[in-house]
């Protein structure tokens, strides 16, 4: 299992947004 760096950036910013979309 490979995780590139991009990937992993853009799942912890969909996360981060999904669980703090309160503060949006």
């Amino acid at each position: 299992m490979v995780f590139n760096s991009e990937f992993a950036l853009f799942l912890s910013l969909r996360l981060f947004f999904t669980n703090g979309s309160v503060v949006l």
